[in-house]
Protein backbone atom coordinates (compact mmCIF):
# COMPACT_ATOMS: atom_id res chain seq x y z
CA UNK A 1 0.00 0.00 0.00
CA UNK A 2 2.81 2.76 -0.41
CA UNK A 3 1.58 4.06 -4.07
CA UNK A 4 -1.06 6.06 -2.59
CA UNK A 5 -3.83 4.40 -4.14
CA UNK A 6 -4.78 0.60 -5.12
CA UNK A 7 -3.93 -0.75 -7.92
CA UNK A 8 -6.79 -1.93 -11.01
CA UNK A 9 -6.51 -5.67 -9.71
CA UNK A 10 -9.15 -4.55 -6.12
CA UNK A 11 -12.21 -4.91 -5.60
CA UNK A 12 -15.42 -4.06 -4.10
CA UNK A 13 -18.38 -5.44 -3.03
CA UNK A 14 -21.20 -3.14 -5.21
CA UNK A 15 -19.18 -0.43 -4.92
CA UNK A 16 -15.49 0.79 -5.67
CA UNK A 17 -12.45 0.43 -3.28
CA UNK A 18 -11.59 4.14 -3.35
CA UNK A 19 -15.16 4.86 -1.39
CA UNK A 20 -13.61 2.34 1.21
CA UNK A 21 -9.92 2.18 1.44
CA UNK A 22 -7.98 5.19 3.03
CA UNK A 23 -4.59 4.81 1.96
CA UNK A 24 -3.52 8.58 3.55
CA UNK A 25 -0.55 7.04 5.95
CA UNK A 26 2.38 5.34 3.67
CA UNK A 27 2.06 1.71 3.54
CA UNK A 28 -1.23 1.63 5.42
CA UNK A 29 -4.25 0.80 4.13
CA UNK A 30 -7.33 1.61 6.86
CA UNK A 31 -10.72 0.65 6.45
CA UNK A 32 -13.62 2.34 8.78
CA UNK A 33 -16.32 -0.60 10.13
CA UNK A 34 -19.82 0.06 9.44
CA UNK A 35 -21.62 -2.63 11.37
CA UNK A 36 -21.90 -4.63 8.28
CA UNK A 37 -20.61 -8.09 8.15
CA UNK A 38 -19.64 -10.52 5.19
CA UNK A 39 -22.71 -11.77 5.11
CA UNK A 40 -24.29 -8.24 4.40
CA UNK A 41 -24.39 -7.31 0.48
CA UNK A 42 -22.46 -4.43 0.90
CA UNK A 43 -19.45 -5.13 3.68
CA UNK A 44 -16.49 -2.86 3.99
CA UNK A 45 -14.13 -4.85 1.75
CA UNK A 46 -11.59 -4.46 -0.52
CA UNK A 47 -10.49 -7.48 -2.44
CA UNK A 48 -8.46 -9.15 -4.61
CA UNK A 49 -8.89 -12.18 -6.94
CA UNK A 50 -7.68 -15.44 -5.99
CA UNK A 51 -5.47 -16.45 -9.49
CA UNK A 52 -3.94 -19.34 -7.76
CA UNK A 53 -4.70 -22.94 -7.12
CA UNK A 54 -2.13 -23.07 -4.41
CA UNK A 55 -1.97 -19.86 -2.62
CA UNK A 56 -0.90 -18.33 0.67
CA UNK A 57 -2.08 -14.77 1.85
CA UNK A 58 -0.94 -13.17 5.02
CA UNK A 59 -1.13 -9.40 6.34
CA UNK A 60 -0.91 -7.28 9.20
CA UNK A 61 -3.61 -6.44 11.00
CA UNK A 62 -4.23 -3.10 14.14
CA UNK A 63 -7.38 -3.69 14.68
CA UNK A 64 -7.13 -0.80 17.76
CA UNK A 65 -10.91 -0.63 19.07
CA UNK A 66 -11.94 -2.07 15.99
CA UNK A 67 -12.50 -4.91 14.15
CA UNK A 68 -11.62 -6.98 10.88
CA UNK A 69 -9.73 -8.94 9.06
CA UNK A 70 -8.70 -11.20 6.11
CA UNK A 71 -11.07 -13.78 4.36
CA UNK A 72 -12.06 -15.94 0.91
CA UNK A 73 -15.05 -14.68 -0.30
CA UNK A 74 -17.02 -16.44 -2.53
CA UNK A 75 -20.36 -14.57 -1.79
CA UNK A 76 -22.70 -13.67 0.97
CA UNK A 77 -23.37 -17.12 1.75
CA UNK A 78 -19.96 -18.64 1.45
CA UNK A 79 -17.10 -17.44 3.20
CA UNK A 80 -14.06 -18.20 5.43
CA UNK A 81 -12.26 -15.61 7.49
CA UNK A 82 -9.82 -14.65 10.31
CA UNK A 83 -10.37 -11.90 12.00
CA UNK A 84 -9.64 -9.46 14.83
CA UNK A 85 -10.54 -7.30 17.61
CA UNK A 86 -11.36 -6.58 21.07
CA UNK A 87 -8.20 -8.92 21.95
CA UNK A 88 -9.59 -12.31 20.34
CA UNK A 89 -8.91 -13.66 17.15
CA UNK A 90 -11.91 -15.42 15.63
CA UNK A 91 -11.89 -18.09 12.78
CA UNK A 92 -15.24 -18.41 10.91
CA UNK A 93 -16.69 -20.52 8.28
CA UNK A 94 -20.03 -19.69 6.34
CA UNK A 95 -21.40 -22.45 3.93
CA UNK A 96 -25.08 -21.54 3.27
CA UNK A 97 -27.02 -21.62 6.85
CA UNK A 98 -24.24 -23.36 8.44
CA UNK A 99 -21.65 -21.25 10.94
CA UNK A 100 -18.50 -22.54 12.84
CA UNK A 101 -16.77 -20.61 14.62
CA UNK A 102 -12.92 -21.03 16.85
CA UNK A 103 -11.64 -18.42 19.14
CA UNK A 104 -8.42 -17.75 20.83
CA UNK A 105 -6.83 -14.97 22.60
CA UNK A 106 -4.85 -12.52 20.27
CA UNK A 107 -0.80 -13.05 20.68
CA UNK A 108 -0.93 -8.90 20.39
CA UNK A 109 -1.98 -6.04 19.30
CA UNK A 110 -0.97 -6.29 16.08
CA UNK A 111 -0.96 -9.70 14.55
CA UNK A 112 -0.40 -11.21 10.84
CA UNK A 113 -3.26 -13.24 9.58
CA UNK A 114 -2.51 -15.94 7.21
CA UNK A 115 -5.29 -17.64 4.91
CA UNK A 116 -3.42 -20.54 2.85
CA UNK A 117 -5.29 -22.56 -0.49
CA UNK A 118 -3.10 -26.39 -0.21
CA UNK A 119 -3.73 -29.38 -1.96
CA UNK A 120 -5.83 -31.73 0.25
CA UNK A 121 -3.71 -34.64 2.41
CA UNK A 122 -3.21 -38.33 2.99
CA UNK A 123 -3.20 -40.93 0.46
CA UNK A 124 -6.83 -42.18 0.93
CA UNK A 125 -9.38 -41.86 -1.73
CA UNK A 126 -11.82 -39.43 0.58
CA UNK A 127 -8.92 -37.70 1.34
CA UNK A 128 -8.31 -36.39 -2.15
CA UNK A 129 -11.78 -35.95 -2.94
CA UNK A 130 -11.96 -31.93 -1.88
CA UNK A 131 -10.25 -29.36 -4.32
CA UNK A 132 -8.47 -27.98 -1.46
CA UNK A 133 -8.24 -26.86 2.08
CA UNK A 134 -8.45 -23.25 3.55
CA UNK A 135 -6.16 -22.86 6.12
CA UNK A 136 -6.88 -20.06 8.75
CA UNK A 137 -4.07 -19.20 11.14
CA UNK A 138 -2.63 -15.63 13.39
CA UNK A 139 0.91 -15.03 14.62
CA UNK A 140 2.14 -12.16 16.67
CA UNK A 141 5.48 -11.18 17.28
CA UNK A 142 7.25 -14.02 17.63
CA UNK A 143 6.34 -14.90 13.72
CA UNK A 144 4.96 -18.92 14.19
CA UNK A 145 1.32 -19.31 12.80
CA UNK A 146 -1.35 -20.71 14.84
CA UNK A 147 -3.79 -22.60 13.13
CA UNK A 148 -7.01 -21.88 14.23
CA UNK A 149 -8.99 -23.88 11.26
CA UNK A 150 -8.76 -26.00 8.44
CA UNK A 151 -11.68 -25.92 5.61
CA UNK A 152 -13.09 -27.88 2.64
CA UNK A 153 -12.43 -25.46 0.23
CA UNK A 154 -15.38 -27.27 -2.17
CA UNK A 155 -17.67 -24.99 -0.58
CA UNK A 156 -16.00 -22.19 -2.10
CA UNK A 157 -16.65 -22.97 -5.81
CA UNK A 158 -19.21 -23.13 -8.16
CA UNK A 159 -20.42 -26.94 -7.68
CA UNK A 160 -21.94 -25.40 -4.38
CA UNK A 161 -22.38 -21.61 -4.64
CA UNK A 162 -23.23 -19.46 -7.95
CA UNK A 163 -20.60 -16.40 -7.92
CA UNK A 164 -20.02 -13.71 -10.47
CA UNK A 165 -16.47 -13.19 -9.49
CA UNK A 166 -15.35 -16.74 -7.88
CA UNK A 167 -12.87 -16.28 -4.55
CA UNK A 168 -11.50 -13.08 -4.05
CA UNK A 169 -9.19 -12.55 -0.81
CA UNK A 170 -10.27 -9.42 0.76
CA UNK A 171 -9.58 -7.69 3.70
CA UNK A 172 -12.71 -6.34 5.52
CA UNK A 173 -13.63 -3.79 8.90
CA UNK A 174 -16.84 -4.58 10.88
CA UNK A 175 -16.55 -1.90 13.09
CA UNK A 176 -14.63 0.88 14.03
CA UNK A 177 -10.78 1.72 11.83
CA UNK A 178 -8.26 -1.21 10.95
CA UNK A 179 -5.42 -0.82 9.57
CA UNK A 180 -3.80 -2.90 7.24
CA UNK A 181 -0.20 -2.90 6.26
CA UNK A 182 2.45 -5.81 4.39
CA UNK A 183 -0.53 -7.52 2.11
CA UNK A 184 1.17 -10.13 0.89
CA UNK A 185 0.24 -12.80 -1.94
CA UNK A 186 2.19 -15.68 -2.89
CA UNK A 187 0.72 -18.26 -5.39
CA UNK A 188 1.64 -21.23 -7.76
CA UNK A 189 -0.17 -23.50 -10.10
CA UNK A 190 -0.01 -27.53 -9.37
Amino acid sequence: FTSGELSPEWVAIRRYPTELADLSTAGKLRLTGDASTLDDRRPVFVGYRQRHRQCSVAVTVAAGTGRGGLCVRFDELHHYEIEVGGGTVTARGVVASIRQEWTAPAPSDVVTLHVECVPPGGSDLLDMLTSDLVVLSVSGADGDPRELARLDGRYLSQETAASFTGRVLGLYSVEGDVTFSDFRYDGVER
